[in-house]
């Protein structure tokens, strides 16, 4: 190496070691450090020291703030200069210099103190352990001058990694290249030390372990909407049927359109879709009520055949509802055919009578004449309502047919002015939302939702989340209501009242690993462990689960012992010692629905029961927060021929899922996995909150009857006191009003009770039981192992025969210990107890998640 040495004694002393245009590397500087302190740094004396990089004439770059150096500072400085080398970019490396300047000059012993710097005191370090924070390991801790030697306050090497201290973040190198950039934040939350940010993921480190990580995921937000009125275009139709052997077969289809009706003495629906089938109705909404139970049935095998005539037919179904058929042919032919029962479910009769229309429904006449007709009905025993017997057969059809014309007509009138009232109080058209939901959930979003507020979830997180959501609270607690008064009570709107009052979770989707209760104001779903009391009469979390043994398959229950669930964060001040955090998702909390619930309750308290706007504003608030948990249809129904199906077949992205032979065609079900799913408007988490929030309320109100409590229903109490005062009133949102008091009543499980009312009133409800079961057979099955085999008829729908029949069918009502045990005395069920399990299997995300 060349070398030159100026001693200047009134400013900076300098030693230039020149090169021949070479790159600058590691081991150069630091041969051209020790030669500057073998020519220089002999005395023992303080030396100030600077040195820069000559690249070309006059273009100079310092590598780093000047330090102070003693002839026992050569390792330390080396090491300092190649930690500074180093983390400069790489032009600092890629260009050639020329020169190396080392700038200097002797401290005074007067001023020593201002340069005052203890490379003294730098001691060895022990062996630091590292940990993994996703890719890298780090110490787990932020005293940063143990982590390796420090050069400086801001400069510390460990092996073969540099750590840059700066005051916003932390920069790590390795070999000459930045490989990572991180942030520690000190606490002021007592249930963390410090908080490590590494990209999207934060770590809270609390004694040197990690407690909570978190982890920042892609998230696509619920959009708002605008207003869209179509131009209103609405026929209705009707389908009438004749009971002959138990089977329900269709004789008249009527339809009306605004104007005119028609009317068809058929079995077949042919005619009535050779009308509706034109240039005309182009483009028209063609509602039928219970379309989905009832009148599909008798037009399914038609739309079939349709096919064969250039028709596409596109069918949407969700849960066996029938969301829209749509029909078209050639962009010419248009109609789109919906259940009015899924946006109205109401019977018609009440409808009619709700929206106080001009052609209310009728009585249905019945032919009782001539019994060789084909009309004639000898059965009547299956009507529950209201008829007209007429035995002339000409009077009859025509009474018939204005009774199945003047239903199209009520149920148009009705349509029109739900449609009418929508439009004028939200600017919206019910003809673009087939269901009821759908409608609240566009109300919602056109004049409520805040952009980027509530988290669409898909995939995974919809999947974990789903296991959350496990609806209302209902269970048995005493089966023996006999002699006893027991005060019936039911709440209030409790969907709207806990979605009006409490913080739903909005903003980014975070997942998490720990335990996520250190952090405050946030709203969680997390996969815990229980462990709780054994002892407890009423468990507070409710979970999925199939009770060995017991009839009914999974079940919700709330049960004591040691399990794993799905858990939301309302619900974990129950038994907050009870839990252990495995996984799950959180989101910041905020209100969301406050101002929808309390626009549409004021609005229901405006009119009357008998005013549509009273029911249409109790419908709206009840239906909001479960479209939040659907899931896009993903599923495909086709009118396929034989060819097309097993062509279907033969594509390995094709999962069918179910199909109907219907001898000259297929009705197909199926799954096509190469197309992307379509935009989610889903987010279940809201929806899985919603019910938690009101199962919470509910339990806190159990919790303090626990002593009294015979049955509960989500929103209803059954107990042998009154509650107190001040949760009772009729018209408060969320609180408690008295149904009826039983004088007598037995409980045999969820949705199966009976009893007799203070006003001699006898009430029996048997799930999938229409009929009456008399109190002394009720009362029987208190006695263990009583049952009843009871008759009733039920409903067989068959799409291929296009009929419906009634078959007698056998129901076995006993008690159900599907969700709690029975418990006896003397053979006589007197009271429940929880089921105990032990199931705990995590089920937790891979660590390598957060990497």
């Amino acid at each position: 190496m060349k070398f030159n040495l100026n001693i200047n004694n009134s400013k900076f002393n300098e030693l230039i070691i020149e090169f021949n245009e070479t790159l600058l590397t590691n081991n150069l500087l630091e041969e051209s450090i020790k030669l500057f302190f073998n020519e220089v740094i002999k005395q023992d004396k303080k030396y100030f020291s600077l040195i820069l990089f000559e690249y070309e004439l006059y273009d100079y770059r310092t590598l780093s703030k000047g330090k102070i150096i003693t002839k026992d500072s050569l390792e330390q400085y080396i090491d300092f200069n190649l930690a500074m080398f180093n983390f400069r970019s790489s032009d600092y490396r890629s260009l050639t210099s020329q020169k190396i300047i080392f700038k200097f000059f002797v401290i005074p012993s007067n001023i020593e103190h201002k340069y005052l710097e203890k490379w003294e005191e730098i001691k060895p370090l022990k062996h630091i352990k590292l940990y993994k924070f996703g890719k890298i390991n780090l110490p787990m801790n932020n005293l940063y001058q143990t982590w390796g030697k420090l050069l400086s306050p801001k400069i510390i090497i460990s092996k073969n990694r540099i750590y840059h201290i700066n005051p916003n973040n932390i920069e790590i190198y390795e070999n000459g290249e930045k490989i990572l950039t991180f942030k520690d934040e000190i606490s002021n939350n007592e249930k963390y030390d410090f908080l490590r940010i590494i990209d999207n993921c934060k770590y809270y480190i609390k004694d040197n372990s990690i407690v909570l990580t978190t982890k920042e995921l892609p998230t696509s937000y619920l959009q708002t909407l605008k207003s869209k009125i179509s131009d209103g275009k609405i026929i209705t139709f009707d389908i009438e049927t004749l009971l002959v052997n138990n089977v329900h077969k269709p004789y008249l289809y009527s339809m009306y359109d605004g104007f005119k009706s028609y009317s068809w003495f058929t079995e077949s629906p042919k005619q009535l879709f050779d009308k509706l089938l034109t240039w005309k109705y182009r483009n028209y909404n063609v509602y039928a009520h219970n379309l989905s139970r009832f009148d599909v049935v008798f037009i399914f095998k038609y739309l079939s055949t349709l096919k064969n005539k250039g028709f596409n037919i596109k069918l949407l179904i969700r849960e066996q509802n029938i969301i829209s058929i749509i029909i078209n042919r050639n962009n010419n032919i248009s109609i789109t055919i919906k259940d009015s029962y899924l946006i109205l479910p109401s019977s018609l009769s009440k409808l009619s009578k709700q929206f106080v229309i001009d052609n209310p429904k009728l009585i249905e006449p019945v032919f009782t004449g001539d019994s060789n007709s084909p009309y004639f009905m000898s059965d009547l025993s299956h009507y529950n309502k209201e008829i007209i017997k007429i035995d002339d057969l000409d009077l009859w059809k025509e009474q018939i047919q204005k009774y199945c014309e003047v239903d199209c007509i009520s149920l148009h009138q009705v349509l029109i002015k739900f449609r009418e009232l929508i439009i004028n109080k939200f600017n919206i058209d019910i003809l673009k939302y087939p269901t009821i939901p759908s409608l609240a959930f566009a109300i919602f979003r056109m004049h409520y939702l805040k952009e980027n507020t509530i988290p669409i979830t898909t995939g995974k997180v919809f999947d974990f989340i789903k296991q959350s959501f496990t609806g209302g609270r209902t269970d048995m607690y005493k089966p023996n209501g006999l002699n006893k008064d027991i005060y019936v009570y039911d709440v209030n709107s409790l969907y709207p009242y806990v979605m009006s009052e409490f913080k739903y979770p909005i903003g980014q989707i975070i997942q998490f690993e720990g335990d996520p209760t250190i952090l405050d104001n946030k709203y969680w779903i997390g996969d815990v462990n229980v462990t709780s009391k054994n002892d407890m009469f009423i468990p507070p979390i409710q979970l999925h689960h199939n009770i060995t043994n017991k009839s009914g398959g999974i079940r919700t229950i709330s049960p004591n012992g040691s399990f794993n669930c799905k858990l939301n964060s309302v619900e974990y001040d129950s038994y907050k010692e009870f839990y252990n955090f495995n996984s799950g998702y959180l989101w910041e909390k905020d209100y969301v629905f406050k101002n929808f619930i309390k626009f549409l309750y004021t609005l229901r308290t405006q009119y009357p029961k008998s005013d549509p706007m009273n029911y249409i504003s109790k419908l709206l608030m009840n239906s909001l927060y479960g479209r939040f948990a659907m899931k896009n249809i993903r599923n495909i129904f086709e009118f396929l021929d034989k060819s097309e199906f097993f062509k279907l077949l033969e594509n390995d992205q094709i999962e069918i899922k179910n199909y109907i032979d219907l001898n000259d065609s297929l009705f197909v079900n199926y799954i096509n996995n190469s197309q992307l799913d379509k935009e989610s408007k889903s987010s279940i988490s809201i929806a899985s909150a919603v019910t938690a929030y009101a199962r919470s309320y509910m339990f806190n109100i159990i919790e303090d009857n626990i002593d009294n409590i015979y049955y509960s229903d989500t929103d209803s109490l059954y107990l042998d006191r009154p509650l107190n005062k001040h949760l009772i009133s009729s018209n408060e949102l969320g609180k408690f009003k008295l149904e009826y008091v039983f004088k007598d009543s037995v409980y045999l499980g969820p949705k199966m009770y009976a009893g007799i009312t203070n006003d001699n009133d006898y009430i029996c409800k048997i799930k999938g039981f229409k009929n009456t079961v008399p109190f002394d057979d009720i009362k029987s099955l208190l006695i263990k192992d009583n049952k009843l085999n009871l008759n009733h008829i039920k409903w067989f729908r068959s799409l291929v025969n296009g009929n419906i029949t009634l078959k007698d069918q056998i129901y076995e009502l006993q008690k159900t210990e599907n969700k709690r045990e029975i418990i006896y005395n003397n053979n006589l069920a007197i009271s429940t107890k929880p089921y105990s399990i032990s199931n705990h299997k995590q089920n937790l995300f891979n660590h390598s998640y957060f990497d």
